[in-house]
């Protein structure tokens, strides 16, 4: 067997283990983490600014709450209070 044979039985051996831990990997995601309370958490996060983002002038229609107000301003760069400098 010459080299470069070796080095492609090598390669193809490396490549199943890395397809097998992949696989692994991917099963225990989707049976340990996906749809808990922290995923759904992440998910609204990441979701909602957006959303906020996308009603126009939301401050005429509701009172933001401190929290609220620094993610809209982090995301929509717009002026709901007085600057901070």
């Amino acid at each position: 067997m010459t080299n470069q044979e070796q080095y492609l039985k090598r390669a193809n051996e490396l490549y199943d283990q890395i397809a097998a831990t992949h696989s692994e990997k991917v099963k225990l995601w989707s049976e340990n983490v996906i749809f808990t309370w922290q995923w759904w958490l992440g998910v609204v996060l990441a979701v909602v600014p957006w959303i906020l983002y996308c009603i126009p002038k939301i401050s005429d229609y509701v009172e933001l709450t401190p929290v609220w107000k620094f993610i809209l301003l982090t995301v929509k760069k717009e002026s709901y209070a007085a600057p901070l400098w």
